[in-house]
């Protein structure tokens, strides 16, 4: 006999325990690391590349607006591209009152602008006008969002921990 078990979602777990804060956090990102990796799994790397950019997003946001004082919704954050200019303006100018190792940092920052650079072409690249003509097109395209998805997962673990470390 198969037995059914229901997934619970973050909204069930939040509406029978009543927890706010952190907890609510901690279970957003539970379920984002486990469908990450459900989906590089199976196969759906640009569902895998776009939680990863929403987690990437979410730490250094988290890092601009609470720890430096931008105001949310400004400009400067609203693109994953302007949000990494504003998180390198902001450690350029405050790196002396940081508590990371301005190496470590630098090589972060580069690692994120190559990502989102393989990020944009893996998100627009299947069909957008141009492409290759090529045979293995897809193929290629397949093999640029599974390697963006497996640096995005490590990309956006070591921005996690960055941001911890530099408050």
């Amino acid at each position: 006999m198969t037995k059914i078990v229901k997934r619970l979602s973050k909204s069930d777990l939040i509406k029978k325990t009543k927890v706010k804060g952190e907890f609510e956090k901690f279970l957003s990102y539970k379920e984002a690391w486990a469908r990450i990796r459900l989906a590089r799994k199976s196969g759906f790397y640009l569902e895998a590349i776009t939680i990863e950019e929403s987690i990437i997003s979410d730490r250094l946001t988290s890092f601009v607006v609470k720890d430096r004082g931008v105001t949310m919704g400004h400009k400067s954050i609203r693109t994953l591209n302007n949000l990494t200019d504003t998180w390198v303006q902001i450690c350029n100018t405050n790196l002396s009152n940081l508590s990371v190792v301005k190496d470590d940092l630098q090589e972060l920052q580069i690692r994120l602008n190559e990502w989102r650079k393989n990020r944009n072409t893996a998100v627009h690249g299947l069909v957008k006008s141009g492409t290759s003509r090529d045979t293995d097109h897809v193929e290629n395209f397949l093999k640029l969002a599974h390697m963006t998805a497996l640096e995005g997962e490590t990309l956006a673990r070591d921005i996690s921990r960055w941001v911890d470390s530099a408050r």
